[in-house]
């Protein structure tokens, strides 16, 4: 049987995603598109549409829980979080070298990716920073500070969450209608490079 994305096995596109708004201990707001779909997507583009939003609030949850949680650490769980935090920051980093590499190219045929790709490298070197903090609190090399934790959360998610916003809109399936061979290739490289990165997204349904 063919391989089926993680994703799809917990994500309808029937969905009818609730409103949930930003706060002070909450700072970001999940995309919430409020599904037309009644059925099974029909084509790839309904469901590449559909599990990149599903995706993208995933992103946005962990924002959420680390800025969250970060205040409640104990000493004791400094360790646990700082790879909680690491390992949400490497799906980031994951799936936009993903975008840049494969998804960009052939997405540029229907609409323009430039600010997209623009918004990726605005964020990048803060993320790199926030990564490199969580990293010498693992190591025990520096002191675990939930408010620069925070604060360095804050100088990458800010804008990744606004970046994570606005890229939904523009890959509607109206606008991306590719023919079959171009949805196949994109597809079968989709899936190659989630194999190469995680054998986790791999599995086989019998």
């Amino acid at each position: 049987m063919k391989p089926v994305h993680v994703l799809s096995l917990i994500i309808s596109p029937r969905s009818t995603y609730s409103f949930r708004v930003m706060t002070a201990e909450q700072p970001y707001a999940l995309w919430v598109p409020v599904s037309t779909v009644v059925s099974e997507p029909r084509n790839f583009v309904e469901t590449f549409y559909w599990e990149m939003a599903a995706m993208h609030n995933c992103y946005l949850r962990g924002f959420n829980s680390a800025y969250i949680n970060a205040p409640k650490v104990t000493p004791r769980d400094e360790t646990s979080f700082m790879g909680y935090c690491l390992a949400m920051t490497q799906a980031l980093k994951e799936h936009y070298d993903m975008e840049e590499e494969l998804m960009f190219p052939v997405m540029e045929q229907k609409v323009d990716m430039y600010n997209d790709e623009k918004h990726h490298n605005a964020f990048l070197p803060q993320m790199i920073e926030f990564n490199d903090y969580c990293m010498k609190v693992k190591a025990k090399r520096e002191k675990y500070d939930a408010t620069k934790l925070r604060t360095l959360l804050r100088g990458f998610a800010d804008g990744c969450a606004q970046h994570l916003q606005d890229e939904i809109p523009t890959i509607t399936p109206d606008r991306m209608q590719f023919d079959q061979a171009m949805s196949d290739m994109l597809l079968a490289g989709i899936w190659h490079m989630l194999c190469a990165n995680d054998e986790m997204y791999c599995v086989d349904l019998v």
